[in-house]
């Protein structure tokens, strides 16, 4: 069920770019004023990708003394990218924290829906939202995170985002920001990790001609986020888990597939699909990652 705030909750921008999805009145105070409301949002779904379930079963379990020592102590949370809702939960199985109040954003409407229900239980809400234009007031949050969101946006929409988290932060307030990043492979199971990031961005250009940032080197999300008045307070490497062949080839592939099979140019499909028989063919015998990320704590 959906429940809908009075209408000076929210920030006079778009309607129908929005959808509260689930939201509490302790929170109103959190967004800004004057939004229309309406019945169902009209979302591009494709603005940012669904996680496969591969990037689920990525080690949230090793950033739980991060979480516990950095994130439980702020009290206004807001999460860029929620997707399922993974990470949140995360956070709040991790903190246990009776006075965070955590919003998660994201355009795709759907997964938000799915991530509803295990989170009623806690003081989160979810808004359907284009991050790179969110209905915050500013300076209102304490913390942003962003897991795993960044490289999956639209390449021209990441500016937009990282300048809209400052805005939405208060003054000198953090931002948690982990991601994959690009690097040279070592070995055939690493080769898979970074394989599937490219058949999917690339089978996303071609079907629905969409570009996606990609994964990038880690001095690159660190120029992003300086260049737009962040300060590096931490930078960390992390490694992810290697996940076994079996349990891959039965996760992953679904989107990649179902983008591949909308591809019209023939030569483009074969090289998309040439690329997914591929991973096949390693992840089964090598199976997947670790995959290597960047945890960055920045000051606003």
């Amino acid at each position: 069920m959906l429940l809908y705030p009075h209408e000076d909750l929210l920030q006079g921008i778009d309607p129908r770019s929005h959808l509260i999805v689930m939201l509490r009145d302790k929170l109103k105070s959190f967004l800004a004023s004057n939004m229309l409301m309406v019945k169902e949002a009209l979302c591009n779904t494709f603005n940012y990708t669904v996680c496969t379930e591969i990037n689920g079963a990525i080690l949230l379990d090793m950033f739980k003394l991060i979480i516990r020592g950095f994130v439980c102590k702020f009290k206004y949370v807001v999460d860029v990218g929620t997707g399922s809702g993974k990470f949140i939960r995360s956070l709040v199985n991790v903190c246990k924290n009776s006075s965070q109040f955590i919003i998660g954003v994201d355009i795709d409407c759907e997964r938000l829906y799915k991530a509803k229900d295990p989170l009623n239980e806690y003081l989160v809400d979810l808004v359907c939202s284009d991050a790179s234009r969110s209905p915050f007031r500013n300076g209102s949050a304490d913390l942003v995170t962003m897991f795993l969101t960044l490289h999956e946006v639209e390449e021209d929409l990441v500016d937009s985002i990282i300048l809209e988290a400052r805005r939405v932060l208060k003054k000198d307030s953090l931002l948690l920001f982990i991601d994959k990043y690009l690097f040279k492979a070592s070995k055939p199971s690493e080769e898979v990790s970074l394989m599937t990031e490219e058949a999917y961005h690339k089978a996303m250009e071609y079907a629905e001609g969409i570009k996606l940032w990609g994964l990038r080197e880690p001095k690159e999300y660190v120029d992003k986020f300086t260049q737009h008045g962040f300060k590096v307070i931490l930078k960390k490497d992390v490694r992810g888990k290697h996940i076994d062949g079996e349990t891959f080839i039965k996760s992953w592939g679904r989107d990649t597939i179902r983008l591949a099979s909308a591809i019209g140019d023939e030569s483009r499909r074969n090289e998309v699909m040439s690329l997914v028989n591929r991973i096949r063919e390693l992840g089964i015998k090598h199976g997947y990652g670790p995959v290597r990320l960047i945890l960055l704590i920045l000051k606003s």
